[in-house]
């Protein structure tokens, strides 16, 4: 998979004219310049994907914490609140948002069981049937096998 933040700060770029490739395109600038949002709520409610969930930099943390190093949710709101993005945010909040990430993470995993095999970009996927089962490009990690 590919985070939001990954995509977020790669149109950063783009739009600061810091990519080796791709011009400043003023398309990307306005993109960068919206909030996130799904829009799946009627437009008179100005959804936002980070009012409606939380702020990426910390989604992206407790998704890691969660599904790449297993931790359990108090070691996960511990480790989330060392960091920087969640200074000025209670722990009561910073709770709130573990138990909405476990929770919309097990109600959407029909959703992730639907997935096409696909690429990775990043170290780590949620994908169950093709991220760290079987990626289709790969190296051989650990294996043993020579």
């Amino acid at each position: 998979g590919v985070s939001k933040e990954f995509i977020l700060r790669w149109l950063r770029n783009v739009a600061a004219g810091k990519d080796p490739i791709l011009p400043p395109y003023p398309s990307v600038k306005e993109i960068v310049l919206s909030p996130p949002s799904a829009e799946l709520k009627p437009l008179e409610e100005a959804q936002e994907d980070e009012k409606d969930l939380m702020p990426y930099p910390l989604l992206q943390k407790i998704e890691e914490l969660f599904v790449v190093r297993g931790a359990e949710y108090s070691e996960i709101v511990t480790l989330v609140a060392l960091e920087p993005e969640a200074s000025g945010i209670s722990r009561g909040i910073l709770e709130e948002y573990v138990r909405k990430y476990v929770r919309l993470f097990h109600r959407s995993q029909w959703k992730r069981e639907r997935l096409p095999p696909s690429f990775h970009l990043d170290e780590y996927g949620l994908d169950p049937k093709s991220s760290f089962r079987f990626p289709i490009l790969s190296e051989e990690k650990g294996s043993g096998l020579d």
